[in-house]
């Protein structure tokens, strides 16, 4: 049977890590071919079914789109070298209009259910029409009809059109000062542990502090950003992760599409919070205001592909240089928050960190990516399916 413990929930997908020796001892790897089959348990229907080699299972695992089926119990059956190992898996998924879309696309799209290889943005039916609503020709229309039917109040009308316009919003000492303290206290504690390796007074990024600091993870699910989210999504947002900074990044200006992706686009934003007052030569974060309605740079389009042992140096080049030609064709704009302040940006927006003039300044802040439930979710980079929180409710 399939270890239960071996399977990862993710968003949009399953992802089931079996061991190849599983199948015994396998002559010809490369060439010895299997087969995955999904069964629906209610009247044994076969669903769908993939041929796999001992190498895809290695280095790629099971891959199941959940975002496609139905909720209910399914079987997976791997079938190989005469041995078979079965597993059930149960999909669930709270009901929203998004996860009716996402299912329907993918359906008529041909996605495949079940894959091996890597989660690419060529797997997914990207147009003008699956957009997020916000970003469709017809968005500042339906901003109206909103306001009129008093769903949206006049503050909420002008942030979504500011959004839909120049892909950005800020809302003004959003998190309580009490909160950011917190999160600057454990600060100070990956200060003087050295937490994931920091060196105080660089510009490296701390990653996933929400993960062991309870003032950082409640941050990252606080309704005080989220709920600004919700908004633009007009369905509920689920973070991703946490990317912390002590000093300015110096981060070269980027579009987020390519690194976390969703499907549909414009379902995924990124949060900026101020840990502290942002001041002049501190490497302030930079944006450019309307880029987001340049075409994203997708990995299936750069002569590089995927990153593939986390070596980012040829795939930096080429997207950076693409990053650079668009930003020549917008003014950016320095931000100066206060604590507590919040940016919240469109995944395509193009933005980075300014040199730091004044080594010795602190510019704390934390990001947070975020993404809308049930948009399907992957890095489109490395090719990875993506992680978001678990929040009780969702399902």
């Amino acid at each position: 049977m399939l270890n239960p413990n071996n399977v990862v929930r993710l968003q949009g997908y399953e992802y089931l890590r079996v061991d190849p020796t599983a199948f015994g001892e396998v002559p010809d790897a490369a060439a010895r071919i299997g087969q995955a089959q999904l069964f629906a348990l209610t009247d044994g229907a076969l669903v769908a079914s993939a041929n796999f080699s001992v190498q895809d299972m290695a280095l790629f695992g099971v891959k199941i789109h959940t975002a496609m089926l139905d909720p209910g119990t399914y079987r997976i059956v791997l079938r190989m070298n005469g041995r078979e190992l079965a597993g059930d898996m149960n999909v669930q998924r709270r009901p929203n209009a998004l996860a009716t879309q996402v299912q329907n696309d993918l359906r008529q799209h041909g996605t495949p259910i079940i894959f091996f290889g890597y989660c690419d943005s060529s797997m997914y039916p990207y147009g003008e029409d699956t957009n997020a609503w916000f970003d469709r020709p017809d968005a500042k229309a339906r901003v109206e009809d909103m306001h009129i039917s008093g769903k949206i109040d006049d503050a909420q009308r002008e942030m979504l059109l500011q959004f839909i316009d120049e892909g950005y919003i800020i809302i003004k000492n959003a998190i309580p000062q009490e909160l950011v303290d917190g999160v600057n206290a454990e600060l100070d504690h990956v200060i003087a542990t050295q937490y994931y390796n920091y060196e105080y007074g660089s510009s490296n990024r701390i990653e996933g502090m929400h993960k062991f600091y309870p003032r950082t993870q409640e941050l990252w699910l606080s309704e005080d950003w989220r709920k600004y989210v919700d908004l633009i999504f007009q369905e509920r947002s689920l973070p991703c992760q946490t990317l912390a900074y002590i000093f300015g990044s110096e981060q070269a200006a980027h579009q987020d599409t390519i690194h976390l992706t969703p499907y549909p686009r414009g379902y995924m934003c990124g949060i900026w919070i101020a840990l502290q007052d942002v001041i002049q030569e501190s490497g302030e974060l930079e944006f450019f205001p309307s880029s987001h309605m340049e075409e994203p740079v997708r990995s299936s389009c750069l002569k590089t592909g995927k990153v593939n042992n986390h070596d980012y140096i040829k795939f930096a080049g080429e997207v950076e240089a693409i990053f650079q030609d668009i930003a020549y064709k917008y003014q950016s704009v320095a931000y100066y928050p206060l604590k507590g302040d919040v940016l919240i940006w469109n995944e395509n927006l193009l933005h980075g960190g300014k040199p730091r003039l004044r080594k010795e300044t602190e510019r704390r802040s934390i990001v947070i990516h975020t993404f809308a439930e049930n948009s399907v979710v992957f890095y489109d980079s490395t090719g990875i399916p993506g992680f978001v929180a678990n929040l009780n409710e969702s399902v």
